[in-house]
């Protein structure tokens, strides 16, 4: 087993039905492209969900508990903004 397989993530879908999801639970191999924590996350497009989808973008996020937490559109934005922070989530990896 390597470093690689052992960050959690509890917000990952393939996360759903583990108690202490890790990597090394999804996949045995990997390609190393560089450290986790050289990454930098994606820029949230802001007009990408409007109050016009807001409805079907809800539909579509798989975490249950994350639906009902939902309730306007700021908090969809929030939401994606804080998963793409890759720094943030990952930020014990040295």
């Amino acid at each position: 087993m390597t470093p690689f397989g052992e960050p959690e993530d509890s917000d990952a879908y393939y996360s759903i039905g583990y108690d202490k999801f890790m990597l090394n639970v999804f996949c045995d191999d990997y390609i190393f492209q560089k450290h986790l924590k050289d990454y930098e996350g994606c820029t949230v497009d802001e007009k990408f969900i409007t109050n016009d989808n807001f409805k079907e973008a809800i539909s579509r996020i798989f975490n249950f508990d994350w639906r009902r937490s939902i309730t306007k559109l700021e908090d969809i934005i929030m939401a994606m903004k804080n998963d793409a922070d890759i720094k943030r989530r990952f930020c014990y990896l040295k």
